[in-house]
């Protein structure tokens, strides 16, 4: 396998390279004037500002996340985004970030409701996917709270939330990763801060490149010390940001590069 200087890539075509796994809202999708926008194409735009001086030295590439995995492998993309779970088996594939969302399992429920957490939903029916683990998370949650609850489940998300449409269900258990994007597109729907089981996500990264994967990661400790990483949390999110490893001292590399022409150019 060929050494990969994602640094040096970036250096010489003066731009971040990000495949952005689309229709992953809010995390990273296409808007409906063709931008790509979300919390983490946002982080993007923040380290080329950080890395390059200008938040617009970004070429997003919507892709689907096989695609996006293998522009990563090939040197194509710099990042990968788009809400992806940090797993063992995912890092068989790739590196990854620090922690830049916690995900897991939630509830999702009608604006204005007065539940804050599982015990509301006693003597109440919950709607759930079949076949994702939402269900037996829900009822071993049930269980452990002394709550009693009627769970119906149902193929999809989108049939689920039909149910709480139509007020037959008081909620809907499910992934917040995948919950969120419908909560933005459906006024009236919101995610609860609950988490009944908790999944990092991060930015994944070409894997073996331990060079660019430190200056991510202390982009994002810098970021979180400056105040600069709640500010966007906070844009797209009303729970509250994740805690952040900070290593002792400052960092040991400067966060800005020089762009260097290719050979033969200037």
């Amino acid at each position: 396998m060929r050494a990969l200087d994602t640094i040096g890539a970036i250096q010489t075509r003066g731009r971040l390279a990000v495949a952005l796994v689309s229709g992953r809202a809010p995390f990273a999708y296409v808007d409906t004037s063709g931008v790509s926008v979300g919390y983490e194409a946002s982080l993007a735009r923040l380290m080329a500002e950080r890395w390059l001086g200008d938040d617009t030295a970004v070429d997003f590439f919507p892709t689907t996340l096989e695609a996006g995995k293998e522009m990563l492998r090939e040197g194509q993309a710099d990042l990968l985004v788009g809400g992806l779970a940090h797993t063992r088996a995912a890092e068989l594939e790739l590196d990854f970030s620090l922690t830049t969302y916690v995900a897991g399992e939630g509830l999702l429920v009608q604006a204005g409701t007065l539940i804050t957490d599982i015990t509301a939903l006693n003597g109440q029916q919950v709607a759930a996917v079949e076949g994702n683990g939402s269900r037996e998370t829900l009822l071993a949650a049930a269980q452990d709270t002394g709550v009693s609850l009627i769970v119906l489940p149902r193929p999809t998300l989108e049939e689920a939330i039909a149910l709480l449409n139509e007020e037959r269900v008081i909620a809907v258990a499910g992934e917040r990763a995948d919950m969120l994007g419908l909560a933005y597109a459906t006024p009236g729907l919101v995610v609860l801060p609950l988490r009944l089981t908790q999944s990092p996500l991060a930015l994944a990264l070409p894997s073996g490149d331990s060079a660019f994967r430190d200056l991510v990661n202390l982009t994002l400790q810098t970021m979180k010390a400056n105040g600069q990483f709640d500010a966007l949390y906070a844009a797209w999110f009303d729970d509250v940001p994740p805690a952040m490893e900070i290593w002792p001292g400052a960092p040991y590399r400067n966060l800005r590069l020089e762009i260097t022409a290719p050979e033969g150019e200037g």
